[in-house]
Formats: structure tokens, sequence, C-alpha cells
């Protein structure tokens, strides 16, 4: 095979590489962004939760004591 087209092929091969490469970068961008948006949101229900069950708590103390 002539160098020219060794070379083509070689090029073209970094090419395909180089898109699956970026396709592969892309879906781990998102997968990223997602996963933190996620956690917030956990993190958010977590804060919810808690803060629903400190003001139920206090709000059954403030009862439960003549």
């Amino acid at each position: 095979m002539p160098i020219t087209m060794m070379l083509i092929c070689n090029i073209a091969s970094l090419a395909v590489k180089a898109h699956v490469y970026l396709n592969i970068l892309k879906m781990s961008e998102l997968y990223n962004e997602n996963h933190l948006e996620s956690m917030n949101n956990i993190d958010q229900n977590t804060i919810h939760s808690i803060t629903s069950k400190a003001h139920l708590g206090i709000h059954n103390n403030v009862h439960s004591h003549p």
C-alpha cells in the first residue's frame, strides 16, 4: 500500500476514534449533569423531610404539655 494511502487510512481511523471519544465525553458530561441534579433533588428532599419532622416535633411537643 502506498504511503499516502496509509496516511489517509490512519487519519480516517483517528477521525473515527475522535468522534467516538467525543460522543463518550458528551454522554459522560450529560450523566454527570443529571447525577448532580439528582443529588441536588435528594438533598432538597432530605432538607424538606428534616424540616418537616422538626416542625412536627415542635408542634407535637407544644400541644402535648399543658
